[in-house]
């Protein structure tokens, strides 16, 4: 399935980005947005470096497609690590649950940073269940030096695994007492150089500081007044709100139920549950994460991604550990569970996106090309709305123009207007949520 068109704000604002850093790739260095992803952002300008498309929407649809690769690699492992945990059955319904929940799909399908950071977290959560499973005493340098550099690369690809940091601390101060603390400091100390290292390569493009580097690095630390809100039980609700419809949509409210049954029969075998350190580490991280995630914009679904391949790993975990087949009608419930996800995908997350028509950037697109072929145009009106067709529209349209906004509201509107006539460009007004007459200008 290979949706029409799900592209938001942001797949379209790091399109552009790699798309400009072909000629200038100075230009990533100099975005807020890019060391919250640094490796996403690295990668698509290589990719677009290397393919040379000749305009943004050539390179928006190659980096879709670069995305749906990331993620199938994603989903191929993870579906083999729960292959190793839980066998066959247990894989194909969490592999079934974790390509069809909503947000994954949603963002697999789009140009975002969430295909490339899954297939990093699930590679880094392979490795780590091999070195959780040796005897305590086992671990090497070679297990240590593997998640200190997983880890390291997964908060290289998304500023927020750092929260892995303080769950893998955790659990190997717990998994062996004696040798624990070196254990620590060592996987600290890696992550923390391979951190440096990349704040130091900052440094060094930038021409700046290495205060400035870091400071740049983490500059959305600095964004609470966007993304905190004071009322933390008002966020909680929403938070758990948005984890539901993440995983199935419209009817994510509706999962509490076999959440709830779950849990109950985990507590109930709890005791051949304890002592796991794998289940353990998965479960201190989504009490770290979930913690964070509750009041940091709680409301966006695409962040709970980062709860629900893990939460999916715990559930089949603690299936194989208690080892007692289902019931028939746990059976049926389990099937039932995969079945509402998976249909609430493909009816919400695939077939509104199929037809064309129904895409609300090619409609508009359409109205001004059927108002002007004009390569470029100016479109008067709309850029008072600031969001959705906005933002979406100066980025690209689906039939080659260049297009620009402007406001009657905007500062220096007399001016601005001037300049775009001098410039030739076709100007066309939008009002009511239809785009009007053209008026040709020649320079």
């Amino acid at each position: 399935m290979f949706p029409s068109s799900r592209f938001n704000a942001d797949a379209l604002h790091y399109n552009l980005l790699g798309f400009m850093s072909v000629q200038d790739p100075g230009v990533l260095l100099r975005d807020e947005a890019v060391p919250t992803h640094l490796l996403w952002h690295l990668l698509t300008s290589a990719i677009l470096t290397l393919c040379r498309p000749a305009t943004p929407q050539t390179s928006l649809y190659l980096l879709r497609l670069v995305n749906v690769v990331l993620a199938l690699g994603a989903i191929a492992i993870f579906a083999r690590l729960v292959r190793s945990i839980a066998g066959a059955a247990a894989a194909a319904w969490a592999t079934l649950v974790f390509a069809f929940s909503q947000a994954c799909l949603e963002n697999f399908l789009s140009v975002e940073v969430y295909a490339l950071n899954t297939l990093v977290l699930v590679t880094f959560y392979a490795a780590a269940r091999r070195i959780l499973v040796k005897a305590p005493g086992s671990t090497g340098a070679r297990d240590l030096a593997a998640i200190s550099l997983l880890c390291a690369l997964a908060i290289l690809t998304h500023l927020a695994n750092i929260l892995l940091v303080p769950a893998v601390g955790v659990v190997l101060l717990l998994r062996d007492r004696r040798r624990g603390v070196a254990h620590g400091l060592v996987f600290g100390a890696t992550v923390a150089g391979v951190l440096f290292a990349a704040i130091a390569w900052i440094a060094r493009e930038r021409t700046i500081g290495l205060a400035a580097a870091f400071a740049y690095f983490f500059n959305y630390s600095g964004k609470t007044a966007t993304y905190l809100t004071p009322d933390r039980l008002a966020n909680l609700a929403a938070a758990v709100e948005s984890l539901g419809a993440a995983v199935a949509g419209r009817l994510g409210a509706w999962l509490a139920i076999p959440a709830a049954m779950f849990l109950a029969r985990a507590v109930r075998h709890r005791r051949r549950i304890s002592g796991d350190p794998w289940i353990l580490g998965l479960l201190v991280y989504l009490a770290i994460a979930g913690a964070f995630l509750s009041q940091w914009d709680p409301e966006n679904p695409e962040h709970k991604i980062a709860l629900i391949l893990p939460l999916l790993l715990v559930v089949a975990s603690i299936h194989a550990r208690i080892g007692v087949p289902l019931a028939r009608w746990a059976l049926a419930g389990a099937a039932a569970f995969a079945a509402v996800v998976v249909v609430a995908g493909f009816v919400d997350g695939i077939l509104p996106f199929t037809r064309l028509d129904e895409d609300p950037l090619f409609r508009l697109s359409s109205q001004i090309h059927d108002r002007t072929e004009a390569p470029e145009v100016l479109v008067v009106g709309l850029a008072s709305a600031r969001t959705g067709h906005a933002v979406t529209l100066e980025s690209m349209t689906f039939f080659g123009q260049r297009v620009a906004v402007l406001s009657r509201d905007d500062e220096g509107f007399d001016a601005r207007m001037r300049d775009y006539r001098g410039r030739g460009f076709a100007v066309v007004s939008y009002a009511g949520g239809r785009v009007g007459e053209a008026e040709v200008t020649r320079p």
